[in-house]
């Protein structure tokens, strides 16, 4: 089914704009108050990143011309993969240089 091209629009949808600034503005903050508290850095990081998908990314997506919505779709899935990963490479990270410090310690 196509979309009769009458009925598109390349203007941002207004829905999509107010969705990106609720995630940031929910996620930042979240991001900071996890960032100080002690052992919750991986995922602080993690939801920074969330936000910074989710937000400012996605937005400049709605916002660019047709002609840079590969590249902008581009950048949005790359810092949605690496929120995901960040939590899971940050956690083996820790984990690797406690494992590191216990083993200098019985030396």
């Amino acid at each position: 089914m196509e979309v009769d091209p009458a009925m598109k629009s390349d203007k941002p949808s207004g829905a999509l704009l107010v969705f990106a600034g609720v995630i940031t503005c929910l996620t930042w903050p979240l991001a900071a108050m996890l960032w100080f508290r002690p052992g919750e850095k991986a995922l602080g990081i993690s939801l920074f990143g969330l936000g910074l998908s989710l937000g400012p990314c996605l937005a400049a997506y709605a916002i660019v011309p047709k002609v840079r919505k590969q590249t902008a779709r581009r950048v949005v899935l790359f810092t949605g993969g690496l929120s995901i990963m960040a939590f899971s490479l940050l956690v083996i990270v820790s984990y690797a240089s406690i494992a590191l410090m216990l083993v200098q310690r019985e030396r």
